[in-house]
């Protein structure tokens, strides 16, 4: 499996490279990188020293003037390769190790102007599938804390009916689970997959469609959070398979429009949409 996974990342890796050189980007940056290119920058000219505790989420949202959510995901594309460390109940901090020498900009990877919502749902649900089943053989307690954690942000999220702070919870989810697997190859590749999953992939669809939908999801993540915890990895993968099933019935079989016409597309229809 190893060498499979090595040949998948390759091939993610150069894909981006190719259509960086071949295509102009239209879209802004997402703010989570921008996020993660300043924290990058900042442990480079050494502001952060190796093991310095970092500024926690609220802190640093507030001095850059984006959500926490922002801030969070950023934390979490950092500790994927590895420059910030974080242990339960403790501070992140500045990994001992030496800082790669890459630049991060997980919106260039995977998804391209040819590709469709089936194909992507359809990768995400194959890799995930070995996550899982990975995470179900080895859940650390910490691994499952931050699980439930998300868990729980999504249920507040739909007791407001917030769906955008859903979704970026839903995606959180995902990664945590990617964690718990144990491995960071495989981590590293369902990142920026997981990271591309936002509200500016959704359908055009009524904000009470939308909502329905959330609140079904939420009950399929918590079938998929139930298996985990008892180690249960034929319900855990059954469980996420249907998940993905309904997320592709959802989107349909449509290009995944460029993402930053999709979003003037939402923008434009505010009463579709919502």
């Amino acid at each position: 499996m190893q060498s499979k996974l090595l040949l998948i990342y390759w091939y993610y890796q150069s894909t981006s490279a190719r259509d960086m050189d071949n295509r102009q980007i239209r879209e802004p940056r997402k703010r989570r990188t921008q996020v993660a290119h300043h924290l990058l920058r900042s442990i480079r000219a050494n502001q952060f020293a190796p093991g310095c505790e970092l500024p926690s989420e609220r802190e640093l949202a507030a001095q850059l003037g984006v959500s926490r959510g922002c801030v969070r995901e950023a934390f979490q594309a950092l500790e994927v390769l590895g420059v910030v460390e974080t242990s339960q109940g403790r501070p992140r901090r500045v990994a001992q190790s030496p800082v790669p020498d890459l630049e991060l900009d997980p919106t260039f990877l995977v998804v391209g102007r040819q590709d469709n919502a089936t194909d992507f749902w359809e990768a995400r649900a194959q890799l995930e599938d070995v996550a899982i089943r990975l995470a179900c053989g080895s859940l650390s307690e910490r691994a499952w804390a931050r699980v439930e954690q998300t868990l729980k942000d999504m249920r507040y999220d739909m007791s407001h009916e917030d769906c955008y702070a859903y979704i970026d919870d839903d995606r959180s989810f995902h990664l945590a689970i990617a964690r718990a697997a144990g491995n960071p190859l495989l981590e590293r590749i369902l990142w920026p997959l997981i990271s591309q999953s936002d509200r500016y992939l959704l359908p055009p669809v009524s904000q009470a469609a939308l909502v329905k939908r959330c609140n079904e999801s939420l009950t399929e993540h918590g079938e998929i959070a139930h298996a985990l915890r008892v180690g249960d990895s034929s319900s855990a993968t059954t469980a996420l398979s249907y998940h993905f099933d309904r997320i592709k019935d959802f989107y349909g079989h449509r290009p995944l429009t460029a993402r930053g016409q999709l979003k003037t597309v939402c923008e434009s229809e505010k009463e579709v949409v919502g």
